[in-house]
């Protein structure tokens, strides 16, 4: 994929948000909506998601606590990329569409979920977590591939600078904004590489709408509801 048709594309996406999205300047803050807030928060991971006061996470919460991953995602040192509920109701309508080209009555549902895929969920949900704190000091524009929880996944994470107006940018500011960005490797990806040419039937993007967040056991990274959970029926 040309750097061009990249941006065009990412920028069509990006601007459909309603929160601007972007890494703040400061290492001890993290921007979301619009404000700097401090990064550091005195409680873990799972205790930061379960006390968004937008209730934005009960279902990826829930996944979590039915498949035993709460200790994963609070394990000291770790960087988890969370999902949000809307990730998981984009994921129950896809396979639900999928379900309904054979049977047409068919429902993919929570309850459906639970009762025949929590295995495979408890698996899939690895590939949202890096053993390693990937802090903006620790990102760069180019991107660097990172192996996630799930055995023989691997993502790409970068720290990516953006002249979009939606995303914090204007001509007066002195310093560029930048955004962390997550990549789901769907194929091997040869060395040396730039994260914004990676062509997307190798990878595929998506955006921190939260980013930076450091509590009292990892790093915590949002990332925006682009996509259905565990990137559904984006491998090309």
């Amino acid at each position: 994929m040309q750097k061009r048709s990249y941006y065009k594309l990412r920028y069509m996406m990006l601007f459909v948000m309603s929160t601007a999205v972007l890494g703040a300047c400061k290492k001890n803050n993290y921007l979301s909506g619009g404000t700097i807030n401090n990064s550091n928060v005195r409680m873990t991971t799972y205790d930061y998601l379960a006390g968004n006061s937008l209730n934005q996470f009960d279902s990826v919460l829930l996944i979590i606590d039915k498949a035993g991953l709460k200790d994963l995602i609070n394990q000291q040192g770790v960087t988890f990329f969370a999902p949000t509920n809307a990730a998981v109701y984009a994921y129950l309508n896809a396979r639900t569409i999928a379900m309904q080209k054979v049977d047409p009555s068919a429902k993919y549902t929570m309850d459906t979920l639970f009762k025949y895929d929590l295995a495979r969920m408890a698996d899939s949900m690895r590939m949202y977590v890096v053993n390693q704190p990937l802090t903006y000091d620790k990102l760069t524009a180019d991107g660097a591939k990172y192996a996630t929880q799930l055995p023989g996944d691997t993502a790409v994470v970068a720290f990516m600078p953006t002249n979009n107006a939606a995303l914090g940018y204007f001509n007066q500011i002195s310093t560029v904004p930048q955004i962390v960005t997550y990549f789901q490797l769907w194929q091997p990806l040869a060395d040396p590489f730039q994260a914004v040419n990676i062509p997307n039937n190798v990878g595929v993007m998506n955006i921190c709408q939260t980013s930076g967040i450091q509590t009292t056991t990892g790093t915590l990274h949002v990332l925006a509801s682009f996509y259905p959970l565990f990137f559904y029926g984006t491998q090309k």
